[in-house]
């Protein structure tokens, strides 16, 4: 491929010749490249390069051809007249071709605008310390003036710290635009409307060579809308109704200073033909909007010419102002006599005439001089007319005992709309009087309540105690009670009255049914109040004091009486016993009786004595004896608290005397409890132990079978045993005891257990498999003797036992003392034996223990055995080489427990 080279150089040619002559300036870091599409751009793709610090520049090898080289001039320059900036060389093979381009200052017609795009929270227009720079914002020159970035204008985007420089504006007045993001405005100093003085845009100068400033403080517009309209309320309801229309050409102002007057710097709109009005992008904040009424003209009663108005960002607030033109009008009502009070005037009830009824202007409640005034006529009606729009509060110069039932705050309070003749403005009264009533009973139990039998009582005298001075006295209302006991006081005025039943001497009042009753009456009301009455006769309280040994406060079975312990009635209560106070001493069998009681609450109280607490009425049996009543069953537990214990031991009794003798092992694991209600079951709560184990620790003494129980009270105590099966043959009488506490002797309860006697059982069978094992289908013998053979002497002697095998082959022995017995056929069978066999052995320790013929390992074998437990061990016998053998082997079993 053909291929050659394109250089050539960049200087300032001063003297303009078209050479690089000496002292002329080279130009380095011009762009220059290969324009492949002939556009005179640099577009992506196209070869590029930059002069060096001489001015040079190289293309190497590019294709033979004509090649367009263009470089890109950079401002204050022009190419040399003749010598454009765009060259088309021929590339020839291996030739280096030459494209200068000598440049020319060009004249200056342009400067540049500087400035800073800031966030100015105080609305001052002035970059203040803490406010900072925004930055990528864009910042244009208007070159066109149609206030839109165009292709060709200046641009800028701002940097970090906010600050932009627009370079090569032309020379000449332009506006400079930012372009704000993200709800952003330019700020304007703080005007009440912020944003009809803010543009976008500064307007400055900029002359050739030199720099413009134009610097944008900017906040997010806090502003919001007030708007509203002005209607002709012609009713004064504070509502737009039918026919009630908008009222034009009136001003509505913002009263900055709020002194009620429109001052000429103060904003105000005027009304449209539609009546409305708005402030639109006023700062956000508090303002009282008013409107200038017009001749003639109010504001409605609800609706004032100047409201308070809150304006918050982006909201709307809205005013609406209702006006009218005054007319007179009028009210009226009825006075009525509301006599069932349900503010109704109903049939029957009657109005109410030459009662005052007043417009109560100063709200303080009376009827005060110039106060309009009227009077109810015979059918109880009032008239006021001639008034003014506007809210009217009425009321009535109330009479004594009698309030007002409607309203029910006694006020009639409404607004008269504009030149309304208002009727219904009623009142009901009511007179406050109301009746008391009541029965008096003899209440002969004193319970206050009237039993069957119990009768009223007439003749007896009741008054109204208007002074409460407890007596009667002239001009009191007073009473005698009817062949029925009622009495009864009707039209009492409204109000709390103590009300007396005066007492026969003989007679008392019953307890919470008092002689003298406070009654509040009511309007219309009846109160009630019965007095119940009794001649008071005496009492008695009686009970059992006793030994609570299960501090359950239950008097159970075992649980002893106490004999000689003081019960008294605490009349004032003062926790000890006082001369004089009833007073009464338990009984051998604990009883108790107090007699000579009043009626009414008392405590009867136990003296207590040292070591023992109540369980039952710790504070003393607070009760209400009834009149004359005999009370039962106020009885008092005492519990001990002084500690004792009791213990003993299980063992078995080998010889059935009932005592420990010595040999006699005791008996671990037994239960043994303490039958409180002796009724032979351990119940859930009764005290159980289980007789012990040896302790190891106290080698020399046996522990074994002991039990014990602590922290007993006062009192005799049933002991059982729960006997194990294995020992059934235990008497009955053997299996209780019976300890009284404290003891003069050791509280000790020993249980000698017997066991059921002890039976060998068996069976002869032919073993045809030779296993030692009865298997099914092998023939049982019967009738074979077998017998123990009690000397060992492997023969049957007279008076060991014998028994012979029934047809199943079995046999047994029963009735067996402990002990180790070998056990023969009397006759030996045909056939060898399969199952072990006894041969003379000794019953150690009577015989003889001869040492053992060869190695023996272990020579012994040391095992505790539970009831029901095997142990399996084997036995390492090495025979010597010579002598004689026997065939039998001799082994010992040695039962430290039973001595065999």
């Amino acid at each position: 491929m053909l291929v050659g080279d394109i250089s050539g150089q960049i200087w300032v040619d001063a003297n303009a010749n078209g050479r690089n002559d000496p002292g002329e300036r080279s130009l380095a870091g011009w762009p220059v490249f290969i324009d492949s599409n002939g556009d005179g751009l640099q577009t992506a793709g196209e070869q590029i390069t930059a002069s060096d610090a001489n001015g040079k520049y190289l293309f190497a090898g590019l294709p033979a051809g004509n090649t367009r080289v263009a470089v890109v001039v950079q401002p204050g320059f022009n190419p040399l007249t003749g010598r454009p900036r765009l060259l088309t060389l021929a590339v020839r093979d291996r030739r280096v071709v030459t494209g200068d381009f000598p440049m020319v200052t060009a004249p200056i017609v342009s400067g540049r605008v500087t400035g800073t795009i800031f966030s100015d929270l105080n609305e001052n227009g002035v970059k203040d310390v803490g406010e900072g720079g925004i930055s990528g914002w864009t910042v244009f020159a208007d070159l066109n003036n149609d206030s839109l970035l165009t292709a060709g204008e200046p641009t800028a985007v701002a940097n970090a710290d906010g600050d932009y420089i627009l370079g090569a504006v032309p020379t000449g007045t332009w506006s400079i635009f930012q372009m704000p993001v993200g709800g952003y405005r330019t700020t304007s100093g703080g005007a009440l409307f912020p944003l009809q003085n803010a543009p976008n845009f500064r307007t400055v100068s900029v002359v050739a060579g030199g720099t413009a400033t134009a610097v944008f403080g900017n906040w997010i517009p806090q502003v919001g809308t007030i708007s509203g309209t002005v209607w002709n309320d012609a009713n004064g309801d504070g509502v737009r109704g039918a026919g009630e229309s908008a009222i034009a050409g009136r001003p509505v102002y913002i009263d900055l200073n709020r002194d009620g007057v429109q001052a000429a710097t103060e904003p105000v709109r005027t009304t449209d033909a539609a009546g409305g009005y708005s402030f639109v992008d006023i700062r956000a904040g508090a303002y009282r909007v008013s409107e200038v009424l017009a001749a003639g003209f109010i504001p409605s009663e609800l609706r004032p010419s100047a409201v308070e108005s809150l304006v918050v960002r982006a909201g709307v607030s809205v005013v609406d102002f209702y006006n009218l033109q005054p007319l007179a009008g009028s009210f009226s009502g009825t006075l009525w006599n509301d006599q069932n009070g349900d503010s109704l005037f109903n049939t029957g009830e009657s109005p109410l005439a030459g009662w005052t009824v007043y417009q109560d202007l100063n709200a303080d409640g009376a009827l005060t001089a110039g106060e309009p005034q009227t009077v109810t006529a015979a059918d109880g009606s009032y008239l006021f007319a001639g008034q003014a729009y506007g809210t009217k509060s009425i009321r009535v110069v109330p009479q004594t005992n009698w309030a007002v039932t409607t309203p029910a705050t006694g006020v009639a309070a409404f607004l008269l709309l504009n030149g309304q003749n208002r009727t219904a403005v009623g009142f009901g009264l009511r007179e406050q009087v109301g009746d008391v009533r009541g029965v008096v009973l003899d209440d002969a139990n004193g319970n206050g309540v009237q039993d069957p039998g119990e009768l009223p009582l007439s003749g007896m005298t009741v008054f109204v105690d208007l002074n409460h001075d407890g007596q009667l006295t002239a001009g009191e209302p007073v009473t005698a009670t009817a062949a029925d006991g009622s009495w009864s006081f009707v039209r009492l005025p409204v109000g709390t009255y103590s009300v007396v039943h005066v007492l026969p001497a003989d007679r008392i009042a019953a307890v919470g049914r008092p002689a003298i009753r406070s009654l509040t009456v009511g309007i219309g009301t009846v109160s009630v109040a019965d007095f119940f009455t009794l001649i008071p006769v005496q009492g008695s309280v009686s009970g059992l004091v006793f030994n609570d040994q299960a501090a359950d406060g239950i008097f159970n079975a075992g649980d002893a009486p106490l004999q000689g312990w003081q019960v008294f009635a605490d009349l004032n209560n003062n926790t000890v016993y006082d001369t004089g106070e009833p007073e009464a001493f338990s009984a051998a069998d604990g009883s108790y009786q107090l007699t000579g009681l009043s009626y009414g609450a008392v405590t009867i109280r136990q003296t207590a004595l040292p070591g023992f607490t109540l369980t039952t009425y710790p504070s003393g049996a607070a009760i209400f004896l009834l009149n004359g009543e005999q009370r039962t069953g106020i009885s008092f537990g005492r519990h001990d608290l002084q500690q004792f214990f009791l213990n003993g031991n299980v063992f078995s009794d080998v010889n059935h005397n009932g005592v420990r003798d010595a040999g006699e092992r005791g008996l671990s694991g037994v239960t043994v409890y303490l039958d409180l209600n002796n009724n032979s079951v351990a119940d859930p709560g009764e005290p159980v132990t289980a007789s012990i184990a040896d302790y190891y620790f106290t080698p020399a003494v046996d522990e074994t079978g002991d039990y014990s129980f602590t922290h007993l009270g006062h009192g005799t105590y049933t002991i059982r045993e729960v006997v194990p099966a294995t020992m059934d043959a235990t008497p009955a009488a053997a299996q209780v005891r019976t300890l009284t506490l404290p003891s003069a002797v050791p509280p000790v309860a020993n249980f000698a257990n017997v066991f059921r006697a002890n039976e060998i059982h068996g069976v002869v069978f032919h073993d045809t498999d030779a296993d030692g094992v009865p298997d099914v289908g092998e023939l049982r013998r019967a009738a074979v003797s077998i017998y123990l053979d009690l000397d060992r002497n492997d023969l049957y002697d007279i008076g060991e036992p014998e028994a012979v095998t029934a047809a199943d082959g079995s046999y047994s022995f029963t009735g067996l003392v402990p002990g180790a017995y070998v056990v023969r056929e009397k006759v030996r069978q045909s056939g060898p034996w399969t199952t072990g066999h006894a041969g003379g052995g000794i019953l150690y320790p009577a015989g003889i223990s001869n040492p053992a013929s060869g190695n023996v390992t272990p020579t012994a074998i040391s095992i505790n055995l539970a009831a029901g437990e095997t142990s399996v061990h084997n036995v390492s016998l090495t025979l010597p080489a010579a002598g004689s053998l026997s065939t039998l082997v001799d082994v010992f079993l040695l039962f430290d427990d039973t001595g065999s």
